[in-house]
């Protein structure tokens, strides 16, 4: 018996192993039917608050709640077999402590005009923070759920939470597009030159239509603008411009241009649908109305549904609707495309924009695995990112001897872009 004794007390905290005042007393009563309080240490620091110092009646009140709640979830574990992890800080003392003091960060309001970001850390909407350097130039605005954020030189750090369904927030600069749901990345714009590195979570990177790359955490990504072709329209300024031509206009003259479209349209013939496309096209590449050219490429599949651009209209249906954040349209909209044009060139790239959808967004892993899976077949970048998404999604649902199998095939391909985090994923399900 005095053996049992002893190794009882010795599992005593050592404060309790030496007070003698009325919080250790009374701990240690409670202890006698509960075993796992002796080990819990937070317990002592809840019942010395309660008692030291006799404290007015409101704080005795909170420091008694907080030991019964205490007590409740001691009872709780006990009773369902789960292992109580002691608290770094006593109960009360949390529940009493001020929060901790941090550096005020302006919040800036957006609407759907374009504002100029200052220099410094902000808070935009959607729990979104935004550091902008020294001698940057950069704008923000929120299009219905599509926060944007537009850099045009120097560099932005951007740290996005998690995203829910319908919110999107998208980061531009040089004609390439940013997508992200949750991550923390910075993104860079020098003269002739686009860097991103990523160090929380995943940025996908497009231009236009065509998917460039999925950039995850520890990874970069770059574009040299001096050895890629040119996406804008020739120079038109060697000649002098029809006066027919909607193009015609100066930047400023907005409206004359999408009259000029307008009238083209309503005037019908083999132009209209000509024009229907490029005043949709302008919409989104130029005046970034991300909103009216959706609704302008909407009415050109519907004015001309056997057109000769209706699958440029689907595509750039297609990549819009994300970016406005209306994911579960996307999803339909990529399956009637995948439907009705089952031989598209293009169709890989569709399949991985369905799969970060459903794992990105949904959360859904069976289903982005299959789109994954679809889009492994994909060439350079969607097919390489298809693949280790896959087996990223497979190892998430638990199917390890699948993760694993997936890993080994991704990493039997020469020139792997995701390589490094394969083979340290692969090493880890090995233990």
């Amino acid at each position: 018996m005095s053996s049992d004794k002893n190794r009882e007390d010795a599992a005593w905290p050592v404060r309790l192993k030496s007070e003698t005042n009325e919080a250790a007393t009374v701990l240690k009563e409670y202890a006698q039917s509960t075993s796992r309080t002796r080990q819990e240490e937070g317990a002592y620091g809840r019942v010395t608050a309660r008692l030291e110092g006799r404290r007015p009646r409101v704080a005795r009140a909170v420091a008694l709640a907080s030991m019964a709640a205490g007590a409740a979830l001691l009872f709780w574990f006990s009773m369902s077999g789960r292992e109580v992890a002691p608290p770094s800080t006593p109960a009360a003392a949390v529940a009493l402590a001020p929060p901790p003091a941090s550096p005020h960060v302006p919040v800036l309001n957006l609407d759907a005009r374009p504002v100029a970001l200052p220099t410094g850390k902000l808070h935009l909407p959607g729990e979104v923070i935004v550091t902008v350097a020294e001698s940057s130039s950069a704008t923000a605005r929120l299009v219905e759920a599509t926060l944007e954020v537009a850099l045009a030189d120097g560099t932005v750090e951007l740290q996005v939470r998690p995203r829910a369904t319908g919110q999107a927030v998208l980061a531009t600069a040089e004609g390439f597009r940013f997508t992200v749901v949750g991550t923390a990345f910075t993104l860079s714009h020098r003269t002739g030159r686009v860097d991103l590195t990523v160090s929380e979570g995943l940025v996908s990177v497009s231009r236009e239509a065509d998917h460039l790359a999925t950039v995850l955490a520890g990874e970069a990504w770059s574009a040299n603008l001096a050895n890629e072709p040119s996406h804008r329209a020739p120079s038109r300024l060697a000649r002098r411009t029809p006066k027919e031509d909607c193009t015609r206009f100066a930047p400023n003259q907005t409206q004359e241009r999408l009259a000029c479209y307008r009238e083209k349209v309503h005037k019908g013939g083999a132009e209209a649908e000509r024009a229907q496309n490029a005043m949709a096209r302008y919409l989104r590449d130029d005046v970034v109305d991300l909103t009216a050219a959706l609704d302008a490429f909407e009415s050109q599949r519907s004015r001309y549904p056997r057109g000769d651009l209706k699958p440029d209209a689907d595509r750039a249906i297609i990549g819009l609707l994300p970016r406005l954040g209306r994911h579960a349209e996307a999803l339909v909209e990529t399956q009637s495309f995948l439907d009705t044009q089952p031989d598209a060139e293009d169709r890989a790239e569709i399949r991985l924009l369905r799969g970060d959808i459903y794992r990105a967004i949904f959360r859904d892993l069976q289903s982005a695995e299959k789109e994954y899976d679809e889009g492994a077949e994909g060439d350079g970048r969607t097919g390489d990112d298809s693949r280790f998404l896959r087996a990223l999604c497979l190892e998430a649902l638990g199917r390890l001897d699948d993760a694993r199998a997936a890993y080994q095939d991704y990493l039997a391909q020469a020139g792997s872009v995701h390589a490094r985090e394969a083979q340290r994923r692969m090493e880890r399900l090995a233990r």
